[in-house]
C-alpha cells in the first residue's frame, strides 16, 4: 500500500496510548550554558526541571512504580491511581548528585541503569557510589570486579 492510501481509522483527538508512561532520562544537570560535552547536552535536563517534572507527575496524580512493579500493575498501583515509571540511562554522575537527592525529597522512585564499563570513568558512577546506596536505589547486586 503506498504511503498516500493510508487512512486512520479514527480521528486523531480519539487516538491514545494503553498502558502506563515511562519518562527516560539521560542525565540532569545545574547549568545548562557551562555543564556538559555540548553533542550529549541536548539529552540532559536541567535539575529544576526534573523537580518540575516530579511535581507535575505527583499533580496529575500518578503513582511512581519501578519497572518491574509496572509490569505486574496492569496499569494502577496502589488505590487505583494510575502509574508511571522513571528510568535513567548511562549511570552518569548527575544520577547520584542530583537524580538521587530530587528522588528522595519527592518520595519517588526510578530504575537506574548502568554501563558497566563505564563504572568509575570521569562523570559516570563509581563502584562506591553504586554499593553505598544499592540497598536505597533498590537495584540488582553488581558484582565487583
Amino acid at each position: 500500500m503506498a504511503t498516500g492510501q493510508l487512512a486512520c481509522q479514527r480521528p486523531r483527538s480519539l487516538l491514545h496510548l494503553d498502558g502506563a508512561p515511562v519518562f527516560l532520562y539521560h542525565g540532569l544537570i545545574e547549568d545548562p550554558i557551562i555543564e556538559g560535552p555540548p553533542r550529549k547536552r541536548r539529552y540532559w535536563v536541567v535539575a529544576s526541571q526534573f523537580r518540575d517534572h516530579l511535581n507535575q507527575i505527583r499533580q496529575s496524580r500518578y503513582q511512581l512504580i519501578l519497572l518491574k512493579e509496572l509490569w505486574t500493575s496492569m496499569g494502577a498501583g496502589s488505590h487505583g491511581k494510575p502509574v508511571a515509571g522513571l528510568t535513567f540511562d548511562d549511570g552518569l554522575e548527575s544520577d547520584y548528585q542530583l537524580a538521587y537527592p530530587l528522588l528522595l525529597e519527592a518520595g519517588a522512585k526510578a530504575d537506574f541503569f548502568v554501563n558497566t564499563s563505564d563504572i568509575g570513568l570521569r562523570g559516570h558512577l563509581g563502584w562506591q557510589q553504586i554499593t553505598d546506596d544499592a540497598a536505597k536505589w533498590d537495584v540488582l547486586p553488581i558484582p565487583q570486579p
